[in-house]
């Protein structure tokens, strides 16, 4: 079944034949693509969607994940133009992947994660990671801002216009319905980005989505002011950490081997050159900063390369980049 031109049928082959050449020009079998991109569905629907053959396929849902694997496809192209790459092997996604894996597992209520971490440390990168990975009706992302704060409708409103709603119900609790009904349609994981913006009332309304809706929420915040939401509204909050929280993901400062891994990757640093950089990291980081972040080591390692002149950044080159960032300059 195709559709006519600019129709959703139409553009869903049409993006499935640019994730078939991306998945060709990197030599990775049907197989190994599809569990790369859950997004896709299995090998049969990932084949019958490239061949147009949509039948009692849900073409509106298909397209939205397929729009969102192809999305993240462009961005890990572009990061690799801009040199910015994703490490998924890094401690934050890690870690912040099996917690979303075991929590879409999960049956009963305890399909809440928190992940806190300062910023700078790629909650967000990790998100847009997750909804590339497993498409778009299946992970939405949500960027809380202070209009949540205690207003049910804006933060609602938020979520379906996130969900891809735009045609919102005026009352608060229209929207709610509306947000149930899609929630329950389909299950889906709802990250809430900035959710240290939520307030009692909003925060009230993750806990009533993990009790009436079957899919996950994770609640993506700044330790100190997702640790002042918990406190102001405690009682909310004590439901939801106390009885559905699955894991809370606290990052910390970067390991030693994690910066390792991202310096050794970005700048092919190697041997006892790039054993030194832990400590060199450490010992030129900013005043007042306690540790890096994965903003601060990016910066760094474009200004070792810059002053490679692309040659071989050796360990005083990296140290002369550390103190020049450090410096801002």
């Amino acid at each position: 079944m195709k559709g006519d031109a600019n129709d959703p049928a139409s553009e869903l082959v049409a993006i499935a034949g640019k994730i078939r050449d991306a998945q060709q020009e990197r030599g990775v079998s049907d197989a190994g693509w599809c569990r790369q991109y859950p997004g896709l569905g299995t090998t049969k629907t990932y084949a019958l969607v490239r061949a147009g053959e949509l039948g009692e396929l849900d073409v509106a849902r298909w397209l939205m994940d397929y729009r969102a694997v192809w999305n993240l496809l462009q961005e890990v192209d572009q990061a690799a133009q801009d040199d910015e790459e994703f490490y998924e092997d890094l401690e934050l996604y890690r870690r912040a992947t099996v917690a979303l894996r075991e929590a879409m597992k999960e049956t009963g209520l305890t399909r809440f994660v928190v992940i806190q971490a300062e910023p700078g440390q790629g909650k967000s990168t990790w998100a847009k990671m997750m909804r590339g990975r497993y498409g778009g009706s299946r992970v939405t992302i949500a960027e809380a801002d202070e209009t949540w704060r205690e207003s049910v409708p804006a933060m609602v409103g938020g979520v379906l216009e996130a969900i891809g709603i735009r045609k919102l119900p005026p009352s608060g609790a229209a929207r709610m319905r509306l947000l149930r009904e899609t929630l329950c349609a389909n299950r889906t994981a709802l990250i809430v980005d900035e959710a240290h913006h939520l307030g009692l009332r909003t925060l009230n309304i993750l806990k009533t989505l993990v009790n009436q809706t079957p899919g996950e929420v994770v609640a993506m915040w700044l330790p100190v002011l997702g640790d002042r939401l918990l406190r102001d509204a405690y009682d909310e909050a004590r439901q939801l950490i106390d009885n559905r929280l699955l894991e809370r993901v606290s990052i910390g400062r970067l390991s030693d081997e994690d910066i390792k891994l991202f310096v050794g990757r970005r700048l092919g640093m190697e041997g006892e050159a790039l054993d030194q950089v832990p400590a060199i990291v450490r010992s030129g980081l900013p005043p007042g900063r306690r540790s890096a972040n994965l903003t601060f080591l990016k910066l760094v390692c474009r200004k070792a390369r810059r002053s490679a002149a692309g040659g071989k950044v050796t360990a005083e080159i990296f140290a002369r980049s550390v103190a020049q960032v450090s410096k801002g300059r």
